[in-house]
């Protein structure tokens, strides 16, 4: 029972109870137990249905390594103001993300299942290099900045309808004029320019898909698309610097491109984070289009906004924290390692399709209001 504990991130675990109850904290008779918290995910531990995440939490990660996590865990619930708490536990009755969860396990299932391009244990072993190589702030910060940019709402939207033209369907189609190969060459010359000083989005972006054949690009949505991809990637905006650091560190090895030495060589590897893009742009199995178009229109809402607007405190509270960082790294490139995630991916995916989602936030709320939720 310890690691299902552990994998809904529950006090305990190694964790010292008196360290994190707050001075309020309600009588055990007023708190829930595992059994009405997690009905769900006790099911599926009774039938053994998650022998991945058990192998996991069982015998790869150490308790020393579980007892980290869990404090690292109640470290950033108990940081952040219980109003902001509050407003993310939200979420979880948002009948809109509710019914996203669903296609969040099925891209999992695609990444397990699908007939990609990407070979998986070439794309897991990228996954986990840039974890390991990658310094957390680097990693962390380009991601608060993506998802904190304005532009980012209706970039994704205008992407999901730009791939539903048949024209553009017809330059990714491998027995079209364009395919994989030529997609591979343009995403990867463009992630060169903006690696590289003097970056400009005309030049460097609209330029270069302008020579691909039939390409609307001068009618909406394709338009807006690149209207909002030039600001996204604006000189002026904070979302570039970041995304090039975190490009140079894949592509070199560096924390920063400022660390890129004269004449420096890229580290030797196939493009796998270049394929599983173009994999997820022509996939038939997993219907991407609509994933970018759902959560585009949900991160447009200002209700949502200010909602999820918390997480960048958490995004930060984890680039500055060394500790909490090296915690979180060792986890993933444990996770990242093939054998690993071949087992983990179906298990958080049933976890995800059988209702498991909410509970772990009913588990979160229950703990920022000072109970230690025990299972029976």
């Amino acid at each position: 029972m310890r690691w299902l504990l552990c994998a809904f991130v529950l006090a305990g675990c190694g964790a010292d109870d008196a360290a994190i109850a707050p001075v309020n904290r309600p009588r055990a008779a007023t708190c829930a137990s595992m059994e009405d918290l997690a009905p769900n995910a006790l099911r599926l531990l009774r039938g053994g249905e998650l022998p991945g995440l058990k192998r996991l939490l069982g015998e790869r990660v150490s308790d020393d390594e579980i007892s980290a996590l869990i404090d690292a865990a109640l470290t950033v619930i108990e940081s952040l103001p219980r109003e902001d708490l509050d407003r993310l536990l939200s979420l979880g009755s948002d009948d809109r993300l509710a019914a996203l969860v669903p296609t969040v396990a099925g891209l999992i299932r695609f990444l397990l299942d699908a007939p990609i391009d990407a070979p998986r244990d070439a794309l897991y072993r990228g996954m986990g290099r840039l974890v390991r190589t990658c310094p957390g702030d680097t990693v962390l910060s380009a991601v608060e900045r993506l998802l904190g940019a304005p532009e980012l709402p209706d970039v994704l939207v205008n992407l999901g309808a730009t791939l539903a033209l048949d024209p553009v369907q017809s330059v990714l189609s491998e027995s079209g004029s364009f395919g994989r190969r030529g997609i591979t060459a343009v995403l990867c010359n463009i992630a060169a320019a903006i690696m590289s000083p003097g970056f400009e989005f005309e030049r460097n972006v609209r330029g270069p898909l302008g020579l691909l054949p039939a390409l609307p690009l001068d009618e909406p949505p394709m338009l807006d698309l690149l209207d909002g991809l030039s600001g996204l990637l604006s000189t002026e905006e904070a979302a570039l610097p970041a995304l090039a650091d975190l490009m140079c560190c894949e592509a070199y090895g560096v924390s920063t491109c400022a660390a890129v030495p004269p004449n420096a060589e890229q580290i030797p590897g196939d493009p796998v984070f270049t394929w599983l893009i173009y994999d997820l742009f022509v996939a038939d199995e997993f219907d991407v289009q609509g994933l970018l178009a759902d959560a585009g229109v949900l991160l447009a809402d200002p209700a949502l906004r200010a909602a999820v607007a918390p997480l960048g405190a958490v995004v930060r509270q984890l680039a500055e924290d060394a500790d909490l960082r090296a915690t979180l790294t060792r986890l993933v490139a444990t996770i990242l390692e093939p054998a690993v995630v071949a087992e983990v991916l179906p298990d958080l995916a049933l976890l995800l399709e059988s209702g498991a989602l909410p509970e772990l936030i009913e588990v979160v709320n229950a703990i920022g209001n000072g109970c230690d939720p025990e299972a029976p």
